[in-house]
């Protein structure tokens, strides 16, 4: 063959492989290649049919996305989420609340920053502020997104206020006193017979260290100091001071369970605040929007609002405790970029909507919470979600049970705030340094 057919017959070769590598689908012709499948597992403890619903419409934008939901028992979670990445068969994504970040951050993956176009300043200009203390770390890696927040507010029986001609819900701790001392009564013998308000106690008080750790924010006290993970309950006194601001908000909490001083309105006697609250027992109790349904479930008859949670006199700058869960991707994962992806899918502004209405929070979105919510006592908690603090906290669970043995050392007289306070300062230190 001449120089000519061979370059023909060449060409033909090549037209004809050509066919057959499009025939049998190895080169895409005119169609973008087919993205891989992809399998997700997410663990987290609400309803499925809330998450179910947030797939449907993921995996119809992105077909070749397939995700898995289990629900978790929330008694149970912490220690089964620990044993299935010990063992290799844990979920992609998970659900932490804000108290477990010390203790797990090891396990998540960090966000891909030059993946997904998604840096620090991003993060603080979408979510509330202390959710960007929280998940940003020192060296500015993100270590998760929250997707809803709860705060502390005041709840109050409407009937209560009314037949005592108190026509406002208090809004600073010194009205509160005078209020609840307004709408406690006694028996003959001194005993509370109905209280004014539901505090000063730990074991009868739902979420007392929460209470506590919102009125040692508001004094300017640290439970844990950031930048060098130390206590900062034995923070220095300004000059003249004889009594610390950790010792005050302590004094402050236990007062009103002390029967000698006048702000005596409540006593272990009584059953769980929430349920008294409920029973009629008590006027005023502080909760979470989640304590809602709670409420209703056992007394749907029951007259009652909610107020913002209280400030001290004259403060220019308002304090406000609050608590979140987030979702992070798990360091075991094999696909951590498509993870963080959905999460960052669940995190715009409809989904974080869509899962704060139908979980009855605020968002954590900083252009939601001024908007209005689907509930009219959900407006209370939506306007203290930029002011809402957070403790980034070594162990919840110890922690939790050293804040409650300072509050029941007072409360018993076994010792003074000043002295509880500093065991507690010893503790907590030694649970984030436990080697010095």
């Amino acid at each position: 063959m001449n120089r000519a057919q061979i370059i023909m017959f060449g060409v033909i070769g090549v037209i004809v492989l050509t066919a057959l590598l499009v025939v049998f689908d190895i080169i895409p012709l005119g169609r973008r290649q087919r993205p891989p499948s992809i399998a997700l597992t997410v663990w987290s403890l609400e309803e499925g049919r809330l998450w179910q619903e947030a797939f449907a419409r993921y995996t119809a934008a992105f077909p070749n996305v397939r995700i898995a939901y289990v629900k978790k028992n929330q008694e149970t979670y912490e220690q089964e989420l620990l044993n299935a990445l010990a063992s290799g068969t844990g979920p992609d994504i998970f659900t932490l609340s804000n108290t477990q970040i010390v203790k797990h951050k090891d396990k998540l993956s960090l966000l891909p920053q030059e993946v997904l176009l998604f840096r620090p300043r991003d993060f603080r200009s979408t979510f509330f502020g202390a959710a960007e203390e929280d998940l940003i770390t020192p060296d500015g890696n993100i270590i998760g997104l929250p997707l809803t927040v709860d705060t502390l507010a005041l709840f109050y029986n409407r009937d209560f206020f009314n037949s005592a001609n108190i026509a406002l819900p208090p809004k600073t701790w010194e009205e509160l006193v005078d209020v609840a001392a307004r709408l406690t009564s006694y028996s003959e013998v001194g005993t509370v017979s109905r209280s004014g308000i539901a505090l000063g106690t730990a074991a009868n008080v739902e979420h007392a260290v929460d209470i506590l750790s919102a009125l040692l924010a508001q004094s300017g006290v640290e439970l844990v100091n950031r930048k060098n993970l130390t206590s900062g309950l034995a923070g220095l006194r300004s000059p003249g001071d004889f009594v610390g601001p950790a010792e005050s908000a302590l004094s402050f909490y236990t007062a009103f369970a002390d029967s000698v001083k006048r702000t005596y309105s409540w006593s272990s006697f009584f059953p769980n605040s929430l349920d008294a609250f409920a029973q009629g027992k008590t006027a005023i109790v502080f909760g979470y929007a989640e304590d809602v349904p709670r409420i209703e479930g056992k007394n749907p008859h029951l007259a009652f609002d909610i107020s913002s949670f209280p400030q001290p006199k004259d403060t220019t700058v308002k304090v406000y405790y609050g608590r979140y869960r987030f979702n992070g991707v798990a360091k075991q994962s094999r696909n951590p970029v498509e993870a963080w992806r959905f999460l960052f899918w669940l995190a715009d502004r409809d989904n974080n909507k869509f899962f704060a209405d139908s979980l009855g929070l605020a968002p954590s979105r900083r252009d939601l919470v001024g908007g209005r919510p689907t509930e009219d006592y959900l407006e209370v908690f939506y306007g203290q979600v930029l002011a809402a603090r957070t403790w980034l906290v070594p162990d919840d669970v110890k922690v939790s049970e050293i804040l409650k043995e300072m509050i029941n050392s007072v409360v018993n007289k076994s010792a003074s705030a000043g002295d509880a306070v500093g065991r507690a300062n010893v503790r907590v230190n030694s649970l984030l340094n436990p080697t010095r």
